[in-house]
């Protein structure tokens, strides 16, 4: 018979009671964290090649899991200001309603983005040679599209301060109803452009 009170995972997770970065980084790895898991700072689990899943309702401040090759999928639920999913070479998509501060995505398999994704200041998509579309009215502070070779147009209504989509060698023009801000434009080796 199951006694909450002997277990203290199940009873942190009622409480609504947070971890240190290094307890929670061992109940994931070891398989054993709870639904709705709260870090109280960073949470580093980068290079991991057996990590694969997540737990629901993963809240933390920066979250970084670059490196880690086997992650295929995020919960629905995730909350976290930085989000760090560099190099996760079996993640193809993200999760809908995802929203965060700033979101690093360098060297995935992602074709797409979910239309309802949110990030406020920085979204880093470096090297993502699959990339293929972005959201109508993605609205950041910085958007890093370098090498992102199969990308072939720019998203209407894309608000953004800096853009650069230098090696993107597959864009052909920019959207009719577009926002470069107060920032700058880096569009070297962009042979295809023609508006």
């Amino acid at each position: 018979r199951f006694n909450l009170f002997r277990n203290p995972t199940a009873l942190a997770a009622l409480a609504g009671f947070q971890h240190s970065p290094k307890e929670a980084q061992k109940l994931i790895l070891r398989g054993e964290a709870p639904v709705n898991l709260q870090v109280r700072g960073h949470l580093n689990l980068s290079n991991n090649p057996t990590l694969e899943t997540l737990p629901e309702g993963l809240t933390a401040p920066s979250l970084d899991v670059s490196g880690c090759e086997s992650l295929g999928s995020l919960p629905n639920s995730l909350r976290a200001g930085r989000l760090n999913l560099s190099r996760c070479k079996a993640l193809t998509a993200l999760p809908p309603s995802l929203s965060c501060y700033e979101l690093e995505m360098r060297e995935t398999e992602v074709r797409e983005l979910p239309l309802d994704l949110r990030v406020e200041y920085r979204l880093d998509l470096s090297r993502c040679s699959r990339l293929e579309r972005l959201p109508e009215g993605l609205k950041v502070g910085t958007l890093l599209l370098n090498d992102c070779v199969s990308l072939e147009a720019l998203p209407e209504g894309l608000d953004v301060n800096f853009l650069d989509v230098s090696g993107c060698a597959a864009l052909r023009g920019w959207p009719q109803n577009g926002r470069i801000g107060i920032g700058r434009l880096r569009a070297a080796n962009c042979a295809q452009i023609t508006s």
